[in-house]
């Protein structure tokens, strides 16, 4: 099981994948596009447990577009956001993006 956590602004989202030891399998950032963010992880040939979407304007789009994809979309505060990355053990080796979302 793998848990993804995004971090979402208008050009780019910084994308971070981890699996369920905490290990980080990718860290990425790609165009706020959803067919650019479903690209890169379905290419990871994983399945997810949870995908965490920073709460924003772009969130509804972006939770529509996943859930279209079978993909499990949750849209969180930044709080939530970090607590459902905080899963991994080794959060401390994420990104500054990745482990801390901007409000």
């Amino acid at each position: 099981m793998h848990f993804v956590g995004l971090d979402v602004s208008a050009k780019a989202t910084s994308v971070c994948v981890v699996d369920d030891a905490g290990k980080v399998i990718l860290e990425q950032k790609v165009p706020t596009d959803p067919a650019d963010i479903i690209a890169i992880l379905t290419s990871l040939g994983v399945s997810f447990g949870r995908i965490g979407i920073e709460a924003g304007p772009l969130s509804q789009w972006l939770v529509n577009a996943f859930t279209y994809r079978s993909l499990r979309p949750l849209p969180c505060s930044t709080r939530i956001t970090i607590r459902v990355l905080s899963m991994s053990s080794t959060l401390s080796e994420m990104t500054s993006e990745a482990r801390n979302p901007a409000p």
